[in-house]
């Protein structure tokens, strides 16, 4: 979960805030998005997991899958869900359903 405290978060927002400022210069166009942030977060990952633990090991791949699963399921249940459900409300449901 992205609920860390208050305090961490401010050792952390500054450097996020200028990252995103880089991401929405560089990006010309909403295509070239995906790739940025996916190159952004890899190199993040990989890189912090690198230099505090040295060789990736299993266990370690497990831990970044994990927490880019929770990543995703987070954004889907906080941000998709309410879109999905707005576009059930103004186009209607599905039978199936």
């Amino acid at each position: 979960m992205p609920y860390i405290k208050q305090e961490d978060r401010d050792k952390y927002d500054p450097i996020l805030r200028e990252l995103r400022n880089k991401i929405v210069e560089n990006c010309k166009t909403t295509e070239e998005v995906p790739g940025a942030l996916n190159y952004c977060i890899t190199v993040l990952i990989l890189s912090s997991i690198n230099k505090k633990f040295g060789k990736i090991k299993y266990h370690l791949i497990c831990m970044i899958d994990g927490v880019l699963t929770n990543v995703g399921r987070e954004i889907y249940r906080r941000i998709s869900v309410k879109y999905e459900d707005k576009k059930i409300n103004e186009n209607g449901d599905l039978k199936e359903f």
